[in-house]
């Protein structure tokens, strides 16, 4: 049951393919498999409470579900969990024990990747050697590489990882804008949906003009929807740009 729900599409990207009359099935199903030991299921709804998919972001939460996975055996889940003990990515963390795990999943990572030709791997290890997460040496090269693996596998999260790495490294913008833009459909899609994570990601390229034409009203109708629904990150900018925001 797990399997065919993750086909289905649960993750940041992808989960514009269930339907929304449903959402509440797939959560229950998720949790009926937690019941029974399957970190897969507790990778696939801690995923949904990261990013806001059909329930309420909690960031602790979510990372109580990866621990779960990643103590299960699930190595992605282990990745994750190391990602939110990021101080950069959410509340309540910890930075020395986030380098730690993350360092920890790398080989996991790479060898989930030769055995499987898993796409989530190949993104998640571009971003470390793109962020230099988990104290991995920053490489633009392996990051492009494992991008690229990722893109080939059909992951389409990585567009916005390629725009940044373009963007913010490389310094080849008219590749970046490129990236951006292929970003840009299902990004907007899920932010439609209600996704506040997507939501917060397209107020940020309306307001940096990544993959769009610049627009900070847009910036700020998209920031709202995801303060509404508690996001701090897009609180935070409410705030902070919000002698800009007035003039639109």
């Amino acid at each position: 049951m797990i399997e065919v729900l993750l086909v289905m599409g649960l993750f940041f990207g992808m989960a514009e393919v269930v339907d929304h009359r449903e959402e509440q099935k797939v959560i229950q199903a998720l949790e009926q498999g937690i019941e029974r030991f399957e970190s897969k299921a507790a990778y696939a709804l801690g995923y949904r409470y990261e990013i806001g998919d059909g329930v309420k972001q909690d960031f602790d939460k979510a990372r109580s579900l990866y621990q779960q996975s990643a103590n299960w055996g699930n190595v992605k889940g282990k990745y994750r969990w190391g990602y939110l003990l990021n101080p950069d990515h959410a509340p309540n963390a910890n930075l020395e024990e986030s380098i730690k795990i993350m360092k920890e999943s790398l080989a996991d990572l790479e060898e989930l990747w030769n055995e499987t030709k898993d796409s989530e791997s190949a993104l998640y290890l571009g971003q470390m050697y793109s962020n230099g997460w988990g104290g991995v040496e920053e490489n633009d090269n392996l990051a492009l590489d494992w991008f690229h693996k990722a893109e080939k596998g059909g992951d389409y999260r990585v567009y916005s990882s390629l725009g940044d790495l373009y963007s913010n490294r490389i310094e080849d913008d008219k590749l970046a804008k490129q990236w951006y833009k292929k970003a840009l459909d299902p990004i907007r899609k899920m932010a439609s949906d209600g996704v506040v994570y997507a939501q917060d990601t397209l107020g940020n390229m309306y307001y940096n003009g990544e993959g769009v034409k610049q627009d900070y009203k847009e910036a700020n109708k998209w920031f709202r929807k995801a303060g509404d629904q508690g996001y701090s990150k897009a609180q935070y900018y409410l705030v902070t740009w919000r002698s800009l925001f007035l003039k639109c």
